[in-house]
Parts: C-alpha cells; structure tokens; sequence
C-alpha cells in the first residue's frame, strides 16, 4: 500500500513536470519558473506520505532542489549527445527522469531512516505543518528565481554554473574540507558561547563568506594549475565566488537541519529517559508511604478508612499503568486522579494540607502532560512543613490557556537538596509535545507553577 502510495505520487508528478516542461518551451517561460515548485511539492506530498519532521522535510526540500538542478543539467547534455533530440524532446526526457530519480531517492531515504524522522505530537497539526513547508518551499523558490535572474548576466551564463560547480565536486579534497568546516562551524555557533541569536547570525554569516571566499581561491588555483590558465583572474574568480557561496549556503543550512533534527531526537529520547527514571523513583517512595499509613489505620481499628484508602490506592495505580504509553490525558481524568491522591495525603497529614481547586469549566476537556499536577502537589508536600496551626496551602487554578499550581512557603529545612527532575521532565514533555515552557514564579511567600493547557 506504501508503495502504491509513493509511486502514485512520483509518477503523477513526473508527468506534470513534462507537461510544464513542453509548456514553458512553447510559452517562452523558463521552465525552471514551472518545473522547481512542482519538485518541491512532490518532496513535500512524499514527507508528508512518509511522516517526517519539519526539519528533515525541509533539508530534504534543499537536498531536492539542488540534487534536481545538477542532475537535469547533466541529464540534458548527455540525452543530446546520445539521441540527437531536438531541445524540447531532450527537456522533456530528463525533466521526468530527473523528476523519478529525485522521488525515488527521496522515497529510499524515508524507508531507509525508518521512524528516527517521524513527526512527534507537536507537529501532528496538519495545517501548521503544510503552511510551514510552504514557507520553507516559497523561500527556495526566490532564492532560484535569483539564481535564474543571475544567470542572464555576462557574469553566469546557464551552463556555466554547471560548469563551476562541476570543478568543486570534482575537487574531492576540498569539498570534504568544506564539508569539515561546516561541521565545525554549526558546532560551534550552538556552543554556549555563542548565546545570543544576533550573535550567531553574524558569526555564521561571516563564517560562510570566508568560507566561499577562501574555497573559490583554491578551486581556481587548483583547476589553472591542471589546465595550465592564468591565474589569479578577477572574472573568473568572481565566478567561482559566486558558485560557491551558492554551495557553501546550502550546504551549511543543510548541516544545520540535520543537526537540529538529531537534537530534537535526542531531547526525546532523553525526555523518555526522564520519565523513566521518575516513574522509578516516585512509585516506590508513594507505595511506602501509602503502605505506612494503611498499616496505621489497621492498628488504630479504623477498618473502613483502611478499605477506602485500599480502594483509592487501587484506583491511582490503575490510573498509572493507564497513562503508560500516553503522551496527553485530559484534564478532566488527570484531577479525578488527583483527588484520589489528595484523599490519600489528607488522611496522612489531617488538617495540615488544604487543596483549593479553582479550575475553569470551560478548561477541563483540555489536555495536559500525565500526572504533571500530581508532580507539583508532591514537590510542594515534599518541601514545606505541614503543622495544623500552620498548613501548607495549594491552590490550583486555570485561565484558559494554562493551568497554576500555588503553594504557600513553609520550607522543611530537614529535606535534603532537590535533584529538580520533576519540574524538568515537566518541562521537556511540554517543549517536545507543543513547544512551549511551563512558568515558574518564586516569591518570599508563594512558589508557582504554570503548566500549558493543550
């Protein structure tokens, strides 16, 4: 069925691309101007088909782009030597092979990578996702547009970026050397020193011309020298200047959509790894707990309080092996949860915890990180006192577009230092799931904690 899928897809369009093609060639319109937005938007329909992330989709866009480009210039050379076509029968021919070739590729690198450039649930909107890769496309799209405006110049001809190009990628040791440097360069501009956007913005930039300045001296010197030409020549350097920034610019963004793209995977791996060890953690101590108290109303002969808090026990632990393998609960279960677990603690502390719920009706369809409220009412009894005189007050509150946990202070001096992994894995599942940071507000009387509504 996948297959089916891809290939209905690929051939559709390699049809269209012959038919613009033909149609540009009539029309006296560039065919670049009809045939790159159709190549993109098969990337796209395949990424889409596939499931993959943005950042993937939109180095694969980059990767198509110029992949089309070099390979239907070549393909059209070589059709016309071979056949002796006439030109709109040689456009044609490579237009939809180009158009397969690319496809198919791209099709190999979805099934070859398998779910390590799956979209997670932060980018399962549909529209949003579209209306992003339409972004990424329209902005290739300009970016060829001038290239093609460029190549009417005395400067560039057609064929001559083809041909430049050809020098670099024929030149193996420098374009692993450009490759390296890349490399070094996006490590560097996420390196910590380099906090700040403008700052890196400047820096890459920068970076990318010395680059394309510093290989275009080479790869001029390098192919006068096989081909016995006068070197240095400003024109011909101006060429190879220009060609190269060209392949320096994709070459560096696309590094960078990688990078990014292997970050987000390990962000979410290590979330996962978070929960884990939180779930290990919190179950244990919870379990013990309840296990001490349970055993207090035995001796005290408090038979049915000892049944119901068995009977409310029950109910959390069903709730955890629920909520297992789910990203989102609604907040309507995650606070009938909750009051089981308040239940549990006031027959632990009595009067010395007070749970005020001020949650909007309107708010409580909405979806929310499993036991994240649960987390923060934990955190805020594990580091206060609770005395009936003086007890530890939680409020929890919504607006409408997020959710407030609040206690009062009243530190328990006694509590060793917090490892701080609840209100981190809190923080990762809500970046990875909607990309957004929960809020946390201290002050000498109240410690906050604002959770997004999803």
């Amino acid at each position: 069925m996948g297959r089916l899928k891809y290939a209905t897809v690929i051939h559709g369009f390699t049809a269209l691309h012959i038919a613009a093609t033909y149609f540009s060639f009539t029309s006296a319109i560039p065919d670049s101007r009809l045939v790159t937005p159709l190549t993109l938007l098969m990337t796209i329909f395949l990424c889409i088909a596939g499931n993959i992330n943005f950042r993937m989709s939109s180095a694969l866009l980059i990767f198509s782009n110029l992949i089309g480009y070099m390979t239907g210039m070549k393909l059209m050379r070589d059709i016309s030597h071979l056949l002796n076509t006439q030109e709109p029968v040689t456009q044609m021919i490579a237009s939809g092979l180009t158009t397969e070739l690319i496809g198919w590729c791209t099709v190999l690198f979805i099934r070859a990578t398998g779910d390590r450039f799956k979209r997670d649930r932060s980018e399962k909107n549909p529209g949003r996702y579209l209306s992003s890769m339409l972004i990424v496309m329209a902005g290739i799209y300009v970016f060829r547009f001038l290239i093609n405006c460029l190549t009417t110049t005395e400067i560039l001809g057609r064929y001559t970026i083809y041909g430049y190009t050809t020098r670099y990628f024929n030149n193996s040791i420098l374009i692993v050397t450009i490759l390296i440097a890349n490399v070094i360069l996006v490590r560097i501009l996420n390196s910590k020193h380099l906090v700040k956007t403008w700052l890196q913005v400047i820096a890459g930039t920068g970076a990318v011309i010395t680059i394309a300045l510093i290989a275009a001296l080479v790869c001029q010197y390098s192919y006068a020298a096989d081909h016995n030409l006068a070197f240095p020549n400003r024109l011909e350097y101006m060429r190879y200047f220009i060609v190269g920034l060209l392949l320096e610019t994709g070459l560096f963004f696309l590094i960078i959509l990688l990078t990014t793209s292997f970050e987000s995977r390990h962000n979410a791996r290590q979330a996962e790894y978070h929960y884990m060890s939180l779930r290990n953690q919190l179950s244990p101590h919870f379990l013990i707990n309840s296990l001490n108290v349970l055993n207090g109303l035995i001796q005290c002969g408090r038979k049915d309080d000892a049944e119901e808090y068995i009977y409310k026990l029950t109910d959390i632990y069903q709730y955890y092996m629920m909520i297992e393998d789910t990203e989102l609960i609604p907040l309507k279960k995650e606070m009938e949860n909750l009051g089981n677990y308040i239940d549990l603690l006031n027959v632990r502390f009595n009067r010395s915890l007070i749970v005020n719920n001020g949650i909007m009706e309107s708010d409580i369809c909405k979806g929310i990180v499993p036991c994240a409220i649960q987390l923060l009412v934990e955190n805020a009894v594990k580091h206060n006192s609770l005395m009936e005189d003086k007890p530890l007050i939680v409020d929890i509150f919504s607006d409408g577009s997020m959710i407030t946990v609040r206690n009062n202070l009243r530190p328990r001096y006694s509590t060793g230092k917090s490892n701080g992994i609840g209100l981190h894995y809190i923080q990762e599942q809500y970046k990875r799931h909607c990309g957004m940071d929960i809020l946390i507000c201290r002050s000498d009387v109240h410690f906050s904690v604002s959770l997004p509504l999803i």
